[in-house]
């Protein structure tokens, strides 16, 4: 079963459902959690790969995208999502998830559904905006020259000094941003250091590596750029980025409270089936302790 998909970015490619060989390794590589590498999803992403039929804003010059390297983690979270869409299709399972959101103003859980099929995608015009167009469209048309040129994205701070950043990619993910988690921990101003191309005003002085982490992430939390400040590069960076929308706004279901509020679902819980337990696995008679 296979299917053409429009993504985000504009990249245009044939792709089909997985099958249990698909997930085999990359189950059994990743251990018992479950939980799989980036590295693992860029091989899964490439196995369900077709054909390119337009590559969009893209260079790569091979039959398939580089999903480990150049490609944009959003369009490779659109790939993974619309294969696990086409195997529940496939094997007669709906794309409709259990969850159980906490409600921000009454704290109370409640169950509920959500549909994966129905996920919304920030994505790229296809097209350059009109002369009227607003200014959302005419930075997104921006952002997706300035990524097919090789260049960075550009956000003017409030101060008037220019920051200039790139779009979350596979090396990206695997390179800087996993190094400033380190440093720094998992926050969004982590990720933004890591993100972070050029800074006007702030001289490096030649850092590399860690001490230019340093020095952009004491610049991201300089108190005069904190809050306020910060928050409008953070929203600049998220309105760029292709891929999904998973911040999903509910309404509460208890009558009494009827607070609306957002939650977040998880890609990866979605794309990738957790493993069963060992004992499951074991047949009648085996021990446990064998290996």
């Amino acid at each position: 079963m296979d299917r053409v998909i429009r993504f985000s970015s504009g990249l245009t490619g044939r792709i089909r459902n997985f099958s249990a060989g698909d997930f085999h390794q990359l189950i059994t590589r990743s251990g018992s959690t479950g939980s799989a590498t980036a590295d693992q999803m860029a091989e899964l992403a490439d196995r369900v790969w077709l054909e390119t039929i337009d590559r969009g804003p893209y260079r790569f010059e091979s039959d398939r995208p580089p999903f480990k390297t150049s490609i944009l983690l959003g369009d490779r979270s659109h790939v993974l999502v619309q294969a696990r869409i086409l195997t529940d299709e496939f094997t007669g399972r709906p794309s409709v998830r259990e969850i159980r959101p906490q409600c921000d103003s009454c704290t109370r859980f409640f169950d509920d559904l959500f549909d994966y099929a129905e996920l919304e995608y920030r994505a790229w015009p296809a097209s350059a905006p009109a002369d009227d167009a607003d200014a959302a469209a005419v930075a997104a048309w921006a952002a997706r020259e300035q990524f097919a040129n090789g260049q960075p994205c550009q956000t003017i701070m409030p101060d008037g000094a220019a920051v200039k950043w790139n779009l979350l990619t596979g090396d990206l993910l695997t390179g800087p941003l996993r190094e400033s988690a380190e440093l720094f921990g998992q926050s969004p101003q982590s990720d933004t250091a890591a993100r972070i191309h050029s800074i006007d005003g702030l001289d490096m002085g030649g850092k590399k590596g860690r001490a230019r982490l340093q020095a952009i992430m004491d610049w991201l939390c300089d108190p005069i750029r904190t809050d306020d400040y910060f928050w409008h590069l953070w929203s600049d960076i998220q309105d760029q980025e292709c891929g999904p929308e998973t911040e999903i706004p509910k309404v509460c279901q208890f009558s009494n409270c009827g607070a609306s509020f957002g939650y977040g679902v998880s890609i990866t819980d979605f794309i990738v089936p957790s493993p069963p337990s060992r004992s499951k696995r074991l047949r009648a008679g085996q021990s446990q302790g064998r290996t």
